[in-house]
């Protein structure tokens, strides 16, 4: 990249709005004469997103990153004749040319998950006052993911029975990212949010201290929603409280460091949980007990127990409220509790039946298929309706199952789920207006995408795992995705709208996972 010679192409304000790639900045600054012999750094706090920065015609420094700062020496450069730091009497000119353009090397959030739009949040804005489309991205209201001393993943949170021995908060919330696009989610987040329904089920998680100290560093602490967990607990660590007192402990962590050479980890737990509990945390004793509430509770919560009665578990999968019951069968696992399961499945009660097929296929007991099958099959707008909002669909949880199972006998029907004709059946076009405990929205025809994005992913799974109808399920998911014109019966807001992206991501999903490239640049994802 050549300095350009002159500036006079200027934009004007309407095309400075709508402009996407590099601008040119200059000006002309003098070296005071009391720097004479000093070191001197040219310092940016920070440049959005990519910059080439040259001094007096010579380039200094590039940086990609718009939130960090960075700088350059510029001491040897501004040496006059023999060598001898004398001060400039003439001005320097600095030159700086700055992209705009994002892309998925140039923010610093440490994970930046491109395989689902972040629907819920950026709702489409007058197109005048849009400058920046960054919905699909992990931003600052998401919190920053980085290596720390120590981490949680959701499956510690849900599942473990052995808790961190240095916990620094116990936090309590519902575990829900608010993503439209569980498909191409985590299986852990699936069994949790989709297969077991449980997304407004509040739940403890335990922050230990080492998730808010970034590995090797010893005089950083981070707070709020900058933690060493995956993206699934980072995202339940939000509530206002929580997040109070959060910096309140962190600032405790931080002045007990300072005695211990800035090292938070050298902080004596004991002394820290003394202070701590001194201020009213609560550490010690067993958190509470997972609930749920809706509106219609007022201020009571309805708190869960987990399940081990076969009695008990029947009696949940007979209604359209399992989702405890289910959840109960994923920590006993098939070994357990499999046969009692499957002998309910066995029932000429169909809710039952089917409920306990669900059962059996979150604990991947393959009894499980041929009821997951006739669900799919005979799919339609069931909803279970444990949860004040985002319940999900039967048959969509059906498919989700058999992608996790990898079953090749329900590809055809898989495939079928796919073709247009689908979206001619009345079941697309029975909850058209929004229903916030369905997660019926307005910009999407929200049935029609769960049922196709959970099949894209299923597919892609099963051809994954089974070389032998790769070329087929590869073949086909070209044929239902390439030209783009599935995006059209999901929605109908423009590029770049949330819900837009979220269909695209269907496409990009498949190519990431099966073809073995990004193809971000391509038209339709």
């Amino acid at each position: 990249m050549a300095v350009p010679s002159s500036f006079n192409d200027l934009m004007t304000e309407t095309e400075d709005r709508e402009h996407v790639g590099y601008v040119w900045y200059e000006t002309n600054f003098a070296i005071p004469e009391g720097w004479s012999g000093k070191r001197i750094v040219l310092r940016f706090g920070s440049a959005a997103h990519h910059a080439v920065c040259w001094l007096n015609g010579q380039e200094i420094i590039r940086h990609k990153g718009g939130f960090l700062p960075f700088e350059s020496d510029i001491t040897e450069l501004i040496e006059q004749g023999d060598g001898a730091k004398e001060p400039m009497e003439d001005a320097c000119r600095l030159t700086v040319a700055l992209s705009n353009i994002l892309d998925w090397t140039c923010l610093p959030s440490g994970e930046i998950v491109a395989k689902d739009a972040h629907a819920s949040h950026l709702k489409s804005l007058d197109e005048a006052a849009r400058f920046l489309y960054i919905a699909p991205m992990i931003g600052v209201r998401e919190g920053v993911l980085f290596e720390g001393e120590q981490d949680m993943t959701l499956e510690q949170v849900l599942v473990s029975e052995k808790k961190p021995d240095n916990i620094l908060l116990n936090c309590f919330s519902d575990v829900d990212k608010h993503g439209s696009a569980p498909a191409f989610d985590d299986k852990a987040y699936q069994d949790w949010f989709v297969c077991c329904n449980m997304s407004t089920c509040t739940v403890y998680i335990p922050v230990p201290v080492g998730s808010v100290v970034p590995k090797g560093w010893k005089g950083i602490i981070t707070t709020g929603r900058c933690l060493s967990m995956d993206s699934y607990v980072n995202s339940a660590v939000r509530m206002n409280t929580d997040m109070i007192r959060m910096g309140e402990a962190c600032g405790v962590l931080a002045s007990m460091a300072m005695e211990h050479g800035g090292d938070s980890m050298a902080v004596p737990y004991p002394m820290l949980k003394e202070k701590l509990e001194g201020r009213g945390f609560v550490l010690d004793k067993e958190p509470g007990l997972p609930s749920f509430w809706t509106p219609a509770m007022g201020e009571k919560r309805r708190f869960v127990e987990w399940m081990e009665k076969p009695e008990d578990i029947r009696a949940a999968l007979s209604t359209n409220c399992p989702g405890v019951a289910l959840w109960s069968c994923r920590l006993l696992g098939k070994e357990v509790i499999g046969d009692a399961v499957y002998e309910m499945s066995v029932s000429e009660d169909e809710m039952l039946r089917y409920h306990a097929g669900v059962a059996l296929g979150i604990m991947h007991d393959e009894r499980a298929l041929p009821i997951l099958h006739e669900i799919i099959r005979n799919r339609k707008t069931f909803y279970f309706m444990d949860c004040r909002r985002s319940n999900q669909m039967r048959s969509v949880i059906a498919i989700c199952l058999c992608g996790q199972m990898e079953d090749q006998g329900i590809v055809e029907e898989l495939l079928s789920v796919l073709r247009p004709e689908e979206f001619e059946k009345p079941m697309y076009h029975e909850l058209l207006e929004p229903r916030y405990e369905l997660s019926i929205v307005k910009e999407q025809n929200s049935v029609y995408f769960q049922h196709f994005s959970h099949a894209v992913a299923a597919l892609v799974k099963i051809a994954q795992a089974h070389e032998e109808c790769r070329e087929e399920i590869r073949s086909a998911l070209h044929a239902a995705l390439d030209d783009g014109t599935y995006i059209e019966r999901i929605t109908k807001e423009p590029e770049y709208n949330v819900y837009h992206q979220a269909a695209v991501n269907c496409r990009r999903y498949f190519v990431n996972r099966l073809e073995h490239e990004t193809d971000c640049g391509k038209e339709n994802g």
